[in-house]
Formats: C-alpha cells, structure tokens, sequence
C-alpha cells in the first residue's frame, strides 16, 4: 500500500528527477531506516527505480536516467543541505526567467528573520559559469518588474568560477560540505 508520505515522495523524484535515501529521508520521513523500508517498498512495486556506483554508497533513487542524472543529484542534494539551515519558501527547478533566462533553480528562503532570493546553477562542466546571462538581465532591469532586489547567485561547481565586483556570486562545492561558507556570506 503506498502512502500520502509515499506519494509527496513519488513527486518529489518527478519533480526533481533524482534524489538519495539521506536526502529523502531528511525531507519526507521521521526516521533514515523508514525511509529506506518505505523506498525499497516502492522499487519492489515498480513505482521508482534505483542505482548507487559503489556498494558502501547509498541508493539513488529515480523514475527514468537522464543525462542530467548527477546534474540533478547535486541540485537535490543541494536542496536537502538548504532545507537543514533555514526554511525554503520557495524552489523552482529550472525556472523560465526574463528572456529566457533559465536557472537550475530559482529560491526563496529564510534564515531567521532575513529573507534571501537566489538564482542556483549547478556547472558540473569545464566550460565555465556563463555570468553574461544574469549581467544581461540586471542591465536590462526586468528583475525589477518581479522582484525586489536582483537575486544572489549561488554556483554549485568543483570547477574555479570567476569573481564578480557586480554580482553576489557564492560558490559551493559540489559535494556541499562547505555551504556553512554561504551562511556567513549572507549572515
């Protein structure tokens, strides 16, 4: 029998694509080990599928492989890692922007009392972060007809990325374990 928590789950992997057990189990269950039981329940009825690359590593769990596949587990992750320090208001995966600007997510979150906005991208690649994009949006000053500031942006890459008198830019590893240094940035 698949529950109400079972389904915001499923939705969740449609949404997002991809997601690992600790990442799932922060979000929709009470517990690592119901979350695990409740997701093998789910691959066993053929609702999701699921993967891991070395045995001692946690299953990644998905309804179809992409080629975005570890693109979108970074954003995932990222998601759960945010979710952990302060409250998202909203997050929108692959959010359509002004002239077509598309960010791997567009967030609104708090910590404490102070609210943030971001653009989030995701560059796994070597080709570099394409900053002409978000330069080309604040010079033409459509973010205002949304939004009440332009937005940080916050890259997610192993990758150097180039620094910005002009933009907020905060650059995360893509396996997060210093995103503490996004907290002192906006603290």
């Amino acid at each position: 029998m698949i529950t109400t928590r079972d389904n915001k789950v499923l939705e969740f992997i449609d949404e997002y694509k991809v997601a690992c057990t600790s990442t799932i189990a922060e979000l929709f269950y009470p517990s690592r080990r119901m979350a695990q039981n409740r997701l093998r329940k789910l691959v066993d009825v053929g609702e999701i599928k699921r993967t891991r690359y070395y045995y001692m590593e946690e299953y990644i769990y998905y309804q179809k492989k992409n080629n975005q596949f570890k693109h979108n587990l970074v954003l995932t992750n990222f998601y759960r890692e945010l979710h952990k320090r302060s409250k998202i208001i909203r997050f929108n995966k692959e959010f359509t922007y002004f002239d077509g600007l598309r960010p791997d997510a567009f967030i609104v979150f708090s910590i404490g009392n102070s609210k943030y906005i971001a653009f989030v991208e995701v560059e796994l690649s070597k080709k570099g972060f394409d900053l002409g994009k978000y330069k080309k949006l604040y010079m033409s000053e459509k973010y205002k007809e949304c939004l009440p500031v332009f937005p940080l942006i916050m890259v997610i890459s192993d990758h150097k990325i180039k620094e910005s008198d002009e933009f907020n830019i905060i650059k995360i590893d893509t396996e997060l374990e210093r995103m503490e240094k996004l907290y002192e940035i906006i603290n």
